[in-house]
């Protein structure tokens, strides 16, 4: 999955949720995060770990070296090891799957509760929630949603969004994503005149 979205990534998708309104009275809101924390923790921990090695190695093969310079050499390791750690794509990958997935999910609840919980006079609001860094996606249905709508529905377009994703091709199956929870909306939740866009359509990106 690609790190980054271009202001023309953006634009794109905006209007792929504008154009998806048109079909449904149902409120689409897509939100991308860039990464849903920014994990200095664990480059310092494995910086810290490889400096009392490095501590530990030096006073079995060196017990004479001088308390000073073996100090120096290890916590000098160790600032280099942090410093080198902090790279983000090392950071990352110091991070557990698990750690990573429950991050993203707390962040998808975040935004659902943020910006489409109650906000919806019909209780049919859906959220697409994208977490770049944590290769993560999500799409929570507001009540009146999920009572209409089997689960397996949404499960079966993430699994798709992800095929795509993994060909580089995110910005184009967000894109499709959007159109496809649009048909699946509008049936039950066709327009009608007087329809009022009570979530603005504008892509959420958080960026850390």
């Amino acid at each position: 999955m690609v790190v980054r979205l271009t202001q023309e990534d953006r634009d794109r998708l905006s209007a792929a949720v504008t154009a998806a309104e048109d079909q449904t009275s149902g409120e689409i809101v897509l939100a991308v995060n860039q990464a849903c924390d920014d994990y200095t923790a664990p480059p310092l921990l494995w910086a810290a770990g490889i400096g009392f090695l490095v501590a530990g190695a030096l006073a079995l093969l060196h017990p004479d070296m001088h308390i000073r310079v073996a100090f120096a050499v290890s916590g000098g390791t160790a600032l280099l090891a942090a410093l080198i750690l902090q790279l983000p794509d090392l950071r990352l990958a110091l991070v557990s799957r698990a750690t990573k997935r429950a991050n993203a999910a707390r962040a998808a609840r975040e935004h659902f509760a943020a910006n489409v919980a109650g906000r919806t006079s019909a209780a049919n609001g859906l959220l697409i929630f994208v977490a770049l860094a944590e290769h993560y996606v999500e799409i929570i249905p507001e009540r009146s949603i999920a009572q209409a709508v089997p689960e397996s529905t949404w499960t079966n377009i993430v699994a798709e969004l992800l095929v795509e994703a993994g060909r580089k091709n995110l910005t184009g199956g967000l894109a499709d994503a959007v159109t496809k929870c649009a048909a699946v909306l509008a049936p039950v939740f066709p327009t009608s005149p007087g329809d009022k866009d009570e979530i603005p359509n504008g892509i959420i990106f958080n960026e850390r």
